[in-house]
């Protein structure tokens, strides 16, 4: 990764182009940039409370943990995939990071169950929250 003394040396150098004209790629230039600043910028927990966030919402919008407190006992990854028409890696890897903060339980491999927590985020106020955000 680029230091930020760098990166912020290249938008200087793209900024007299971004003032002359409307170049789609000066642009996207300038965004990707301005992105690789960010994160050079950020914490490493900052990151990963995001992500641990998006994966929280992309749950909450699928309904991942209603289906897993309505379930009543432990539920696979191919039976969740199967419900939702989903790639199994992929319910996988979104119910992996559920599990690393405790909002839901890895009882076996590929085997999820509900927690006293993943009750609570199936609940439509808590829901709703992290919709909105």
């Amino acid at each position: 990764m680029s230091s930020v003394a760098s990166l912020l040396e290249n938008i200087r150098y793209l900024s007299p182009k971004l003032e002359q004209d409307d170049s789609m790629k000066s642009r996207n230039k300038a965004i990707q940039l301005s992105s690789h600043i960010t994160a050079a910028l950020s914490r490493p927990e900052d990151g990963a409370a995001e992500m641990i966030f998006l994966v929280t919402k992309i749950s909450i919008e699928m309904n991942l943990l209603d289906l897993i407190v309505n379930h009543g006992g432990a539920v696979t990854s191919d039976k969740v995939a199967e419900k939702y028409g989903a790639e199994e890696l992929l319910i996988t890897r979104i119910l992996r990071v559920l599990a690393s903060v405790s909002l839901l339980a890895n009882v076996d491999d590929r085997t999820w169950q509900a927690t006293p927590v993943t009750g609570a985020m199936a609940v439509e106020g808590v829901a709703a929250g992290y919709q909105m955000m």
